[in-house]
């Protein structure tokens, strides 16, 4: 009696943390051919962002590190995180808005801002209470919808309603009366 054997997807382990790196949780070819798990791949985002253009991925600035040049990375994350923090005033989560489409609106009902950017460090997810900072201005919100803007597979979590740290992403906000343009920014 044979037994099946089980396919295994790992590809071998991450040369940062040890993990088996597998391409289904987002692993990472670097230059230098070692791979990356995603674990990894959520921490260096902050630092070396997914292109802006979901199609770019040949131009992802993580996957033009060496192995030793994102271990070097890894021992600053923690300290770049506190540097954008300290900026941001401890805000748990910062996007930036890159550009707005306003759909919709009327008498009676409110349009729906889509936003389009990045989250530059924490994470969004819908229906997340923020705050839309324009102009030095504060305006309470409430997220209708946050979309990841990368192909499923590239995504470092599953869930649809997420977005984390050095992704592009769409958020939609439904309010009247709220003022937000290029360069404002969601903040949680």
């Amino acid at each position: 009696m044979r037994r099946k054997q089980t396919k295994r997807l790992d590809i071998g382990f991450c040369p940062l943390c040890g993990r088996a790196a597998m391409w289904l949780e987002n692993a990472v070819k670097l230059q230098d051919g070692a791979v990356i798990c995603g674990e990894c791949v959520r921490k260096l985002r902050v630092m070396h962002p997914y292109p802006q253009d979901p199609k770019d991925n040949k131009n992802d600035p993580l996957k033009n590190l060496t192995a030793s040049q994102a271990m070097e990375a890894m021992g600053k994350v923690t300290g770049f995180i506190e540097n954008f923090r300290e900026h941001f005033d401890y805000k748990n989560a910062v996007f930036v808005v890159n550009r707005v489409n306003k759909e919709g609106g009327g008498l009676f009902k409110a349009p729906v801002h889509c936003l389009y950017g990045r989250v530059l460090y924490g994470s969004f997810s819908t229906h997340d209470d923020a705050m839309v900072k324009h102009r030095g201005n504060l305006h309470a919100c409430r997220l209708q919808s946050v979309q990841l803007m990368v192909p499923y597979t590239d995504s470092p979590t599953h869930a649809e309603d997420h977005a984390e740290a050095g992704y592009p992403a769409l958020i939609e906000i439904q309010e009247k009366n709220l003022n937000i343009e290029t360069g404002d920014l969601i903040v949680k």
